[in-house]
């Protein structure tokens, strides 16, 4: 596989290509941290990545890009959903340690229909980053992103600002196997760090590239 590279500037380096096929190609420990926000397997229409594998071949699927991001990553932060849980519990190591993504707008109903439970998402963490956070959660309200075209799913601008200003130095280097709309990458250039990421459908691609082509907005690591 020749790296197809869709996007390239002083921070950033975009592929159209699977990521598998990608990773293999880097050193050990290439990456200071590495960002992975995957496919649930709920049956979301993505394009271009299968959403709706049977549990046994979505697991190895899991475990697959998980060896490789402990390969050339020192730092791995994932995003598994609450909803997969259980089958990282038993099918997938278990992680060094775990933060709360708290969407301080956003709420479910409770069983009993009486009262409403604030709506949460686990974030692993796997490795030793340099400085341990001051805080075991990060609480981001979820807000309308009107530059990400059509991705159906996209993960908010000030969560991954958080992160990556918490885990990472400026100028670190940073990975993301499933880039999505891009959100990672463009967090990670508006912090002055550096970013590689891939993402195997070219329309997404294309929504990346025109919100790296942006003149990049203030970060914004508040509520």
């Amino acid at each position: 596989m020749t790296p197809n590279l869709y996007y390239k500037d002083d921070w950033c380096r975009l592929y159209n290509n699977d990521c598998m096929e990608m990773m293999e190609k880097f050193n050990d420990k290439y990456f200071d941290m590495a960002f992975a926000d995957p496919p649930y397997n709920v049956g979301v229409d993505y394009k271009g990545h299968d959403d709706k594998m049977d549990e046994e071949a979505y697991s190895k699927w899991c475990m697959e890009w998980w060896l490789q991001l402990v390969r050339i990553a020192k730092l791995i932060l994932i995003t598994p959903s609450r909803g997969k849980m259980k089958m990282w519990a038993e099918d997938l190591p278990f992680p060094t340690d775990i933060m709360i993504w708290h969407k301080s707008n956003a709420c479910t109903h409770s069983p009993f229909k009486v009262f409403k439970f604030i709506t949460w998402e686990p974030i692993y963490i796997y490795g030793s980053p340099e400085a341990r956070p001051a805080h075991d959660y990060v609480q981001t309200a979820i807000s309308v992103q009107p530059d990400v075209g059509d991705h159906p799913c996209p993960k908010p601008r000030k969560l991954l600002n958080r992160l990556i200003d918490m885990f990472t130095e400026p100028n670190a280097l940073i990975f993301d196997p499933f880039l999505g709309s891009g959100t990672t990458m463009f967090s990670a250039k508006s912090l002055q760090r550096r970013c590689i990421g891939t993402e195997i459908n070219e329309s997404y691609c294309e929504i990346i590239k025109k919100r790296l082509g942006q003149e990049v907005l203030p970060l914004e690591l508040g509520e």
